[in-house]
């Protein structure tokens, strides 16, 4: 007597199931709470070059950050979706039923891209820079401050450009003496970063702190 049931492949060929399937979606537009009619047992972040958040079933439910939740096993019948505008931003999700997955862990590692401790920019030059290459890094986060008012700027390029011509995304923000201090995600693909200090305070040198973060 069988101890089990026999796999029956004509069976699976006959009713052809549905089990998983990949849902790519742009992130180049602005959502808030778009719905998308997907259901399934499970969604999977495969890939993700954007932030993203989305809820599940109503659109009232809690608000999930993808960057920060890989994998959700629940059912659903549909998602809404919530992002900013993100001209290269993409996300790439695997959802399915009646599925058994086992995933693989990967953590990424945080490196240390740039760190310049007591910078000096003079009131005579009036203004310094850097630039590197952030190919192959995601999540970049800028920490900056400074002891007198200046003004800074940040420039972005695209991956794999093979010479900084045509920036994608730039910022610039005045720090006073009522908040010195600044931090900045770049949560998009980012091939190359140029940032750029000006001294307000032409009487006195400025002295800075800068700190440049990615992950790997």
């Amino acid at each position: 007597m069988a101890l089990f049931k026999p796999f029956d492949m004509n069976f699976v060929r006959s009713s052809k199931p549905s089990i998983l399937r990949e849902v790519n979606i742009s992130l180049a537009s602005a959502r808030n709470n778009e719905e998308l009619q997907i259901s399934g047992d499970f969604i999977h972040v495969l890939n993700q070059t954007g932030s993203c958040k989305i809820r599940i079933n109503e659109d009232y439910a809690p608000q999930i950050d993808l960057r920060k939740i890989k994998r959700i096993v629940s059912p659903f019948y549909r998602i809404f979706l919530t992002n900013s505008a993100q001209t290269y931003g993409n996300i790439k999700l695997l959802v399915g039923t009646d599925a058994q997955l086992h995933f693989e862990e990967r953590r990424t590692s945080i490196e240390n891209l740039l760190q310049i401790e007591s910078g000096v920019v003079t009131f005579l030059a009036g203004s310094g820079g850097h630039t590197l290459d952030l190919s192959g890094y995601k999540n970049v986060t800028i920490y900056f401050s400074c002891d007198k008012n200046c003004t800074f700027m940040i420039w972005t390029y695209p991956e794999n450009a093979s010479v900084l011509a045509d920036y994608v995304y730039s910022e610039q923000t005045g720090l006073t003496e009522d908040n010195r201090k600044m931090t900045r995600v770049l949560d998009f693909p980012v091939g190359g970063l140029q940032v750029g200090i000006y001294n307000e305070d032409s009487a006195d040198d400025l002295t800075y702190d800068l700190i440049i973060t990615g992950e790997k």
